[in-house]
């Protein structure tokens, strides 16, 4: 299943990355979730994404509204699914009650805010790998279906998670990507701004594991187009009356590419 290289377990999650890079992010994470454990809590996992919405209402409608328009991708050759940006699971646990063999890939190993909150699903069987998310080299076999699941701006290279996803695709395979919202703003928000200069300060690192662009500009939409992606407006009456009005700020797309 996965090509030769260094790999650990750390309970149910496996961590598949050579050791230098191991070393790294688990020193850029032990202070990262030190500096947010404040604003982290245990909520209804197992029923995840309707439970977060009585949680943080906004986040956890559009992850609904993720999960809806990726169950209309799902067709009888839809077996196998990576989805990358897993994060607490919640995609992995939703994709693996509907019949898929899920493989969840991200950083993130917290128990409340990461893989290792697998142990409060009842249905749990999927694989959970912690790892270079820039490098799907690791993996040998193929997919059909792959969710860039809203972590799209944060890679190094956004070009590049494109090439290594469409390697992985299998034949009629699907990728989604969700959550795009165009924004040209190339300045941080004040919120972020105080975030980085905080933990810099308290632990004299940068508050970024890697760097990113962190947004999406029309330029990024355009190499989609050119890759073949569709790139298709979600279907909410905030988006619609958004794009009725010709408004380009602050609306959600998504995008499908169909081997």
């Amino acid at each position: 299943m996965y090509k030769q290289t260094s790999f650990f377990f750390d309970e149910d999650v496996l961590q598949l990355m050579a050791p230098n890079f191991k070393i790294k992010l688990e020193n850029w994470l032990f202070d990262f979730e030190d500096f947010r454990k404040s604003n982290l809590k245990k909520i209804d996992f197992n029923s995840l994404p309707k439970s977060g919405i009585k949680v943080e209402k906004k986040i956890w409608k559009a992850r609904a509204e993720d999960f809806s328009i990726i169950s209309k991708l799902i067709n009888n050759n839809i077996k196998t699914a990576l989805d990358i940006g897993s994060w607490n699971g919640w995609l992995a646990n939703s994709l693996t009650k509907k019949g898929l063999k899920v493989t969840a890939i991200d950083y993130f190993t917290h128990e409340l805010d990461g893989m290792k909150a697998k142990k409060f699903y009842e249905n749990n069987d999927w694989n959970s790998i912690q790892m270079d998310l820039e490098d799907l080299s690791v993996f040998n076999e193929k997919f059909d279906l792959i969710i860039l699941n809203r972590c799209y701006p944060y890679f190094t290279d956004m070009k590049k998670v494109i090439e290594s996803s469409l390697q992985l695709l299998s034949p009629k395979g699907k990728l989604i990507i969700t959550g795009l919202n165009i924004n040209d703003k190339k300045e941080d928000t004040e919120e972020f701004k105080k975030a980085k200069i905080n933990f810099k300060e308290t632990y004299n690192k940068d508050f970024l594991f890697k760097p990113f662009k962190g947004f999406i500009d029309e330029d990024d939409i355009s190499n989609l187009k050119l890759k073949g992606f569709k790139i298709l407006l979600c279907p909410n009456f905030k988006n619609r009356t958004k794009k009725l009005l010709s408004s380009k700020r602050n609306i959600t797309y998504y995008a499908v590419y169909n081997r």
